[in-house]
């Protein structure tokens, strides 16, 4: 018989502690939240998520956190690579924007609902091997006529003017 983990209001230490396969989340940044400190950020809905992605999936083991360098970087950010059932699992969990959804569709990216932390939404890409993960984080960026990435809106998919920062 297998003991359910503590409730999060109740743990005091990592979050990996929470999660069913500790040790595939034991490594990762995420994993490493802080509780109580970081109950405001990781809910019993984000440790749920994580369980159910780890096992519809296959997660194995945690690689590394590599951020590509392409593309509007405010998609790759909380990155995390595991290895898989069938290769290997990437997921960025960026805080929300409007163009989160666009961004991450644009880069093949699959929305998977929250696995971060309350504020920001999760997506996933699977990959056959490393090679094919290292060909994509490395692949040249989609770029417009201007030399620019563009910009799609999230609900009607039509590219959207420069953003002024």
């Amino acid at each position: 018989m297998t003991i359910p983990p503590a409730p999060v209001n109740r743990l005091v230490g990592p979050v990996y502690k929470l999660c069913k396969n500790k040790h595939i989340f034991k490594k990762c940044y995420w994993g490493n939240f802080s509780l109580p400190s970081s109950s405001h950020l990781i809910t019993e809905s984000i440790i749920n998520n994580r369980n159910s992605f780890c096992e519809n999936h296959g997660l194995i083991r945690y690689v590394c956190n590599s951020h590509p360098d392409i593309g509007d970087m405010r998609i790759w950010d909380h990155c995390e690579l595991y290895t898989c059932i069938g290769g290997y699992v990437y997921i960025t969990s960026p805080y929300a924007n409007p163009y989160a959804l666009a961004l991450a569709i644009a880069n093949g990216l699959t929305d998977c609902g929250k696995l971060y932390g309350e504020g920001a939404f999760s997506y996933y890409i699977k990959f056959k091997n490393k090679h094919e993960f290292n060909r994509y984080k490395s692949r040249p960026n989609p770029q417009d006529q201007s030399g620019r990435s563009p910009r799609l809106h999230p609900v009607v998919g039509k590219t959207l003017p420069e953003q002024t920062t």
